[in-house]
């Protein structure tokens, strides 16, 4: 037991088996195990980013190819080029309609202030923004998280945006930020 204990508090790696979401076991493919590379028992077990048709990763002319998805620690956001977070989805964007999200491919933005920033920054197609301007109001409309996703397995977040077209489910990917960008 203490010696366990020891190989965990030493960056040991434990072992355990991955899950589907539908609670299956997943095939790890060779090379992608422990040890191998950057991805720890504590972050989600991608191959690859998925492939977003454009934006950072679409390797488009000035557009580095995918991120590498490394970060400082934990829950620290991952730092891109400024390129690539420059060419962020979402970013350039001014109506919701313009930037349909999933959890595969979330809005994306360095923190939370910078997120609630995009919401009331974005509006209907009328011109209205439901939440006024209010970043707190923004924060009311947050229905949770979808796990992981976006181009490196990030935690997404959903907000409900009610518009007079429809609702949108803004998903966003907060801990997308540039290498000089104040994850706030």
């Amino acid at each position: 037991m203490l010696l366990c204990a020891l190989v965990a508090a030493c960056g040991g790696e434990r072992q355990r088996p991955a899950e589907s979401p539908d609670g299956g076991q997943l095939q790890v493919p060779q090379g992608s195990g422990p040890g191998s590379g950057p991805a720890s028992n504590d972050e989600p077990i991608s191959s690859s980013p998925p492939d977003t048709g454009s934006g950072p990763a679409a390797g488009a002319a000035g557009v580095p190819g995918p991120p590498s998805c490394e970060r400082e620690e934990l829950l620290a956001p991952y730092r891109y080029s400024e390129v690539a977070f420059a060419a962020r989805y979402g970013g350039q964007a001014k109506r919701f309609s313009e930037v349909p999200t999933t959890k595969e491919r979330p809005l994306e933005a360095c923190g939370l202030g910078t997120s609630l920033g995009e919401l009331v920054r974005l509006t209907c197609d009328d011109g209205s923004n439901p939440f006024g301007g209010n970043r707190r109001a923004a924060h009311q409309s947050r229905r949770g998280n979808v796990g992981p996703g976006g181009q490196c397995g990030a935690i997404v977040d959903v907000y409900v945006v009610p518009c007079p077209e429809g609702t949108y489910d803004v998903h966003m990917d907060m801990y997308f930020c540039g290498p000089a960008t104040a994850w706030q």
